[in-house]
């Protein structure tokens, strides 16, 4: 198989974070604040009013338009009525933070390939499009997620 190397030094248009990365999570530390300005919250609305925002799951930015999630964090958001109150939350280190940018999901597209079943998650992710594109270019807060450029097809 391909491995692509991180190269900190090389700039690329996108998010990268200036951390040391451990393999491990051990004795868990807080992340350098805004080190990650490519990961989101992903939040539901449980009562539809606003109030009620509960955490769901992270996401990454993709492109100003897309996160990637997890399949089985918004499986269950289905219809007009739950897509309403699906959203995400950009710029944080903390998730009650007043500087937040907040996105509505207007599209919710999940591997097609995806099972849900207990004992097996293949395919569990999803592409969540916003319904107003972030802004990347005005916000050091924010940045879309590197990528290979060559797919390992072997």
């Amino acid at each position: 198989g391909k491995y692509f190397e991180c190269n900190k030094k090389k700039s690329c248009g996108c998010g990268y974070s200036n951390v040391e990365i451990n393999a491990r999570i051990i004795n868990g530390e807080e992340a350098i604040p805004f080190s990650w300005s490519m990961a989101v919250s992903v939040r539901y609305d449980l009562l539809h009013n606003g109030n009620a925002l509960m955490h769901v799951c992270g996401g990454t930015i993709l492109t100003n338009s897309y996160i990637l999630t997890a399949a089985n964090c918004v499986e269950e958001i289905k219809g007009d009525v739950k897509l309403a109150n699906l959203t995400i939350a950009a710029g944080i280190h903390r998730r009650s933070q007043s500087t937040q940018i907040i996105r509505q999901v207007d599209d919710i597209i999940v591997h097609p390939n995806w099972t849900s079943s207990w004992n097996q998650n293949r395919n569990d992710i999803a592409l969540l499009h916003l319904s107003e594109p972030l802004d990347l270019e005005n916000n050091a807060f924010i940045t879309r997620t590197c990528l290979p450029s060559q797919v390992n097809t072997s």
